[in-house]
């Protein structure tokens, strides 16, 4: 009796015994199995993200390259650098694509730029209403400015004259490199006086007597707000390299401009 009582435990056991393992076994497997789900989705996710953000920065660099082209071409049939003639198409330019902060033509002895403000924190206290900033500089013997603000219509809110001692446009790294063969682009570079980060789009013009230059600025905030509408998942922080460092980020406290481009002169 007792020999069989001994053996039914022991059967009762090895059962106990069988029955857990196999359920902490089935466990373990669901847990991995699960776990290796998740992974799985985290990459794909992480994946789609960085080829979203790749073409987008793709689609942004052809854009500026397709735009530099088309004002070179029309910048060939002014005579000289004329703000009335090349405002109104300045500014289409700009209103056609958003993430342009500025767009100029230069020489040896002038330059001319129109600024979207909304496209940066430019404003000031005294331009809050303003959406448009024209800057006309003559750097030749008798060097000025003109500084003129507008309001969404283009309408003048404020126009101011100044003595400058500004760098020549012809000093300027994106000015020395751009050529008629192809379009330049910089590498990114502060922009005075916002102390803002960006890069310069550039092209040599061609029948000019003279090297006549137009560029497009696209500041580098830009990027990062492309990469933040980017649906990632929550704590996940996104970067964009350029030759190693990183230029655009979803979180800005982490790129720190300031200490970061502090020794970068205006080019």
């Amino acid at each position: 009796m007792k020999a069989s009582f001994s053996l039914r435990k022991i059967i009762i056991g090895t059962f106990l015994a069988t029955s857990t393992l196999t359920a902490l076994l089935a466990i373990f497997l669901q847990y991995q199995n699960s776990k290796e789900i998740v992974k799985n989705n985290v990459l794909i996710q992480y994946n789609q993200a960085a080829n979203s953000i790749s073409n987008k920065v793709s689609e942004l660099h052809l854009k500026a390259q397709n735009s530099i082209d088309l004002i070179s071409h029309y910048a060939e049939l002014t005579e000289s650098i004329s703000p009335k003639k090349l405002l109104p198409f300045f500014r289409k330019m700009l209103e056609q694509n958003k993430d342009f902060y500025q767009v100029y033509i230069a020489n040896k002895d002038a330059d001319f730029m129109l600024i979207n403000l909304k496209s940066s924190q430019e404003n000031s206290d005294d331009f809050r209403l303003a959406y448009w900033k024209s800057v006309l500089r003559y750097t030749g013997n008798n060097r000025f400015q003109i500084v003129t603000y507008y309001d969404e219509n283009m309408r003048v809110i404020d126009s101011r004259h100044s003595i400058i001692n500004a760098m020549d446009a012809e000093n300027r790294v994106w000015f020395k490199n751009a050529n008629k063969s192809k379009v330049f682009k910089s590498d990114p570079y502060l922009f005075l006086p916002m102390q803002q980060p960006g890069i310069t789009y550039a092209r040599e013009v061609k029948n000019k007597n003279t090297k006549t230059v137009v560029g497009i600025d696209i500041l580098v905030a830009r990027l990062s707000n492309m990469i933040k509408q980017e649906n990632m998942l929550h704590g996940i922080e996104t970067y964009l390299f350029s030759d190693a460092k990183v230029i655009a980020s979803n979180n800005s406290k982490s790129l720190e401009y300031a200490d970061k481009y502090s020794n970068v002169k205006k080019n």
